[in-house]
């Protein structure tokens, strides 16, 4: 068999033809990888100044070019991209299956539980619309026995209302009979009592009278007792006032009376001090009758200090009737 392999050049873009048809570039390697020719590293061939190079090569490279003239790379390349695809199909199972679980299960479950849910909700709905019917039967039930004594009352109610109208007609002639005898008998009132009244609407007037004047009188009493309520009112404040001034003025006259005995403490005790020496001044002058000039001299000073305890006496006394006096006119007020 022939095969053509036509390779165009356009825009900068390679087109491959095989046997004239569109082919890809990889599908043209394969097939010179599957006749050991590798266009990309052409090796097939070792040229005579590459002899002694190939020789002196490590194993491993005499490995490669003994595989890619065998054409067992091209496999060895495709069985790396299988494991790459397979790696890569492997990494994408696991993140199908982790959606699986983390996404899909519990949808499914809760759309299982949705499914139990509803099938529930059919059944309550199906006995919600029997008991519903059979609630909407008994009300009907009702409503016809309802009706049905209705208009056994209604039939009732008729005899009775056409039998209260024939009562009604009887009391109706029976009223107009009454209010022609009233008349008669008021014709026959007005006739006898007519000067009776006209006494009796003197008598009103004059009590209408005697009223409208205890009226005025009320009023004007009542004007008194705000006017005397008010008086009291102002007297009971002045009292409040007095009884003030009253509990002042004996709180001063308590504060002057104690005063007054402490004055009078003070006089007691200047009258004893001026009695002792009053004693004193005795008991010198009888020594002078004996000693002579000496008691002179011991009875000066003495006779000053008794001057001077008259005076403070004196002043106390003075004090003690201010105070008399101040007490006394307190009381009078």
């Amino acid at each position: 068999d022939e095969l053509t392999v036509t390779r165009i050049v356009e825009s900068n873009k390679s087109k491959y033809l095989l046997n004239g048809k569109n082919a890809t570039q990889s599908a043209i390697h394969d097939l010179f990888k599957s006749v050991s020719l590798n266009v990309n590293n052409p090796r097939f061939l070792i040229l005579q100044g590459q002899v002694t190079k190939v020789s002196k090569s490590k194993p491993q490279e005499i490995l490669g070019l003994i595989e890619e003239a065998a054409g067992t790379r091209m496999y060895d390349q495709k069985k790396a991209e299988a494991l790459k695809t397979i790696a890569k199909k492997d990494d994408k199972l696991k993140e199908i299956r982790t959606t699986i679980d983390t996404d899909i299960t519990p949808t499914i479950n809760k759309l299982q539980q949705d499914e139990q849910n509803y099938k529930m909700y059919t059944e309550l709905k199906k006995r919600y619309k029997l008991v519903n019917d059979q609630l909407i039967a008994y009300e009907y039930w009702q409503l016809i026995t309802s009706v049905k004594q209705t208009e056994t009352d209604v039939e009732n109610m008729e005899l009775q209302t056409n039998q209260c109208q024939k009562r009604n007609g009887i009391i109706t002639d029976e009223i107009q009979q009454i209010h022609s005898e009233v008349k008669i008998i008021e014709k026959e009132r007005n006739e006898n009592v007519g000067n009776e009244v006209s006494e009796l609407q003197t008598v009103y007037d004059k009590q209408l009278i005697e009223l409208r004047n205890l009226t005025n009188d009320n009023d004007r009493v009542s004007k008194q007792l705000t006017q005397y309520k008010q008086q009291l009112t102002d007297s009971e404040q002045q009292h409040k006032q007095l009884t003030n001034s009253i509990e002042q003025l004996e709180k001063d006259i308590d504060s002057s009376r104690e005063e007054l005995g402490e004055l009078d403490k003070k006089v007691l005790t200047d009258t004893e001090h001026v009695k002792q020496l009053q004693r004193r001044h005795e008991a010198v002058s009888t020594g002078t009758a004996v000693v002579g000039s000496s008691s002179q001299a011991v009875s000066g000073p003495n006779d000053d200090s008794r001057l001077t305890n008259k005076e403070k006496l004196d002043k106390y006394k003075e004090q003690r009737g201010e105070v008399s006096t101040k007490i006394k006119q307190l009381q009078q007020r």
